[in-house]
């Protein structure tokens, strides 16, 4: 397959590259700072060149969006919504003209969309979402990614949570708290 991953160099992205490329598909990153030969550039606000490598495309990937780890004052807020709302947007816009898009979209979210709870199952059919800054950009993010609805594209959000892994995403943060202390009876019995 010939799979596109936009903001494809984040920890996921990357794993997700891995993945598919060992099972021999043709991976793409689109990135503000292509370095390698597989990485084409693109802004994630504008449409450029970077279109053509949507069309007959298998597969597009969305994981565009400023870290959210970060402080949450205003310029990061804003920051972390328009970086979601505009590159689903430009993405949008330049599947509606492709003559041949890709039969897949997947777009990044966010368990985070659900309330806190310890008795209920959130799921797709009766999670309860909530109304916070976090929650509200997800909403916002699914709004605008299933405003159109393409009968060529089959949409789909990804509800992820916490990223975890060895060498990346929360689990590296989260071992360094851990190993200072500070990580509870729980982690006091991991053993690294």
């Amino acid at each position: 397959m010939k799979i596109l991953i936009a903001g494809g160099t984040g920890f996921l992205g990357e794993n997700l590259e891995k993945y598919f490329t060992e099972k021999g598909n043709q991976v793409y990153i689109l990135t503000r700072k292509p370095e390698r030969e597989n990485e084409i550039y693109w802004d994630a606000g504008t449409i450029g060149e970077w279109k053509s490598a949507l069309e007959e495309a298998d597969v597009l990937i969305n994981l565009t969006g400023k870290s959210v780890d970060c402080r949450y004052h205003e310029k990061n807020k804003q920051e972390i919504y328009t970086s979601r709302i505009n590159s689903t947007k430009v993405l949008q816009e330049a599947l509606d003209q492709c003559l041949n898009p890709p039969g897949i979209w997947l777009n990044a979210s966010s368990a985070t969309i659900y309330v806190h709870s310890e008795k209920h199952l959130n799921t797709e059919e009766d999670g309860i979402i909530g109304d916070d800054f976090s929650m509200n950009i997800c909403k916002s993010w699914e709004k605008e990614f299933f405003k159109i609805n393409n009968r060529k594209v089959r949409k789909i959000a990804l509800r992820t949570s916490i990223v975890l892994g060895n060498n990346g995403g929360a689990f590296p943060k989260l071992r360094m708290i851990t190993k200072l202390g500070l990580g509870g009876s729980r982690g006091e019995a991991i053993r690294w």
